[in-house]
């Protein structure tokens, strides 16, 4: 049997640094929590078709820009394929499915409900902010290498944009210095600013180091958890347009990518997205597939505003009648990174698509919440949170 990770002895107690992978850190880590997250991903890996080790390979990505992205994308592979089965689904892959044409990520076929295809994707933060704090971790990391006091922590803001390669000896020499210069603050030192600061400009970009003096009490817990001059730095911040991104993301997982023998018709076709874009709440999921809400402003009248919804949405009505309706509807994963560490952490919600042209019933999927039509007219449909699904029993 494939294994995941190494079979070894591991000594190593501290935490992962910050441009180091999870799937390196938990290769390395002899923490009890790394070694439940190990066996976790074992489990779901041994019960994974993967003959040509493609999966394999995203889990342990080597590049650490895209170790991310990768291994997240084999996560959520993994724990939908995971929970197709708990729910007696017999589930083919892509490895499965012979033949050149492109082939959906998750076939899953139970008697009393047919054949459904799954498409799996992930939503993370945006590519830019994801870089950024690429190289503000290699910064991080130098400093650390570099670099301890056992009389402060230290802040790090980046202004501007490092380049992918860059030596960071200015930096650490001109905090080493400054360190020498500041000294012991001495018992009454405290965490409360304002803080010494030091400016250093490396390249194009403006690094911002604040000095934060560690008091007597919060130097011996320090002391004993393996105090790094650095624990934690600002990231790139926020992850604008999520309702945005999300819209591409099932456009790039649209069934008509596949020919008329691979997906047919007469299936129900699902996207799953398993979200790392802390932004993208329940009502952003909701907004990406059924519209931007905005305020209509009446010039003749200032003080009246009308909220009403764009149809920008994945689902609606467009001029040609509904749109997409050959997707039955859309499987969001919440907090399923955090499944390999506590599991039960991640939840299901399902929104279907009324208009779609080959429904499934969402109790087939066994959400925990589902977002569909809650009343119906001849002219209208309302939509809402159905009651909790219980499961298809």
């Amino acid at each position: 049997m494939t294994l995941v990770f190494d079979d070894k002895e591991r000594t190593f107690l501290g935490w992962a640094r910050n441009n180091e992978s999870t799937y390196l850190w938990l290769n390395r880590s002899a923490q009890p929590e790394a070694a439940m997250a190990r066996a976790r991903i074992e489990r779901l890996y041994a019960d994974f078709p993967d003959s040509s080790g493609r999966l394999l390979r995203s889990l342990r990505h080597p590049d650490g820009r895209h170790a991310g992205a990768a291994y997240r994308g084999a996560l959520a592979s993994l724990l939908m394929h995971h929970k197709l089965v708990d729910l007696g689904f017999s589930v083919t892959t892509d490895e499965d499915t012979h033949g050149d044409n492109a082939r959906p990520d998750l076939i899953a076929v139970r008697q009393d409900v047919g054949r459904i295809v799954v498409e799996v994707t992930v939503l993370g933060s945006k590519q830019a902010f994801d870089d950024h704090d690429w190289r503000t971790g290699r910064l991080v990391d130098a400093i650390n290498d570099k670099l301890t006091s056992p009389c402060y922590t230290l802040a790090v803001h980046v202004h501007g944009e490092l380049p992918d390669e860059f030596d960071a000896s200015p930096v650490v020499e001109a905090i080493g210095d400054e360190l020498v210069s500041l000294g012991d603050p001495g018992p009454d030192a405290s965490s409360a600013g304002p803080w010494p600061n030091l400016n250093v400009r490396l390249h194009n970009a403006e690094v911002d180091i604040d000095f934060i003096a560690l008091s007597p009490a919060r130097r011996s817990e320090v002391e004993e958890s393996g105090h790094r001059i650095i624990d934690i730095y600002p990231g790139g911040g926020g992850c604008p347009n999520t309702e945005g991104r999300l819209r591409r993301k099932l456009h790039e997982k649209h069934p008509r990518r596949y020919p008329a023998q691979v997906v047919t018709g007469d299936t129900p076709y699902v996207v799953a997205i398993g979200l790392c874009d802390v932004f993208a709440s329940s009502r952003a999921c909701r907004d990406s597939l059924w519209g931007d809400e905005a305020i209509a402003l009446h010039l003749d009248q200032p003080d009246r505003a009308t909220p009403f919804r764009k149809n920008n949405g994945f689902f609606g009505v467009g001029p040609n009648g509904p749109k997409n309706a050959d997707v039955s509807g859309v499987f969001f994963m919440h907090r399923f990174s955090a499944e390999i560490w506590h599991k039960g952490t991640l939840s299901f919600e399902y929104f279907e698509n009324p208009y779609a042209s080959c429904a499934l019933r969402p109790e087939v999927l066994a959400p925990d919440r589902v977002f569909g039509v809650v009343a119906s007219s001849d002219d209208r449909l309302e939509l809402g949170w159905l009651d909790e699904a219980k499961g298809d029993s």
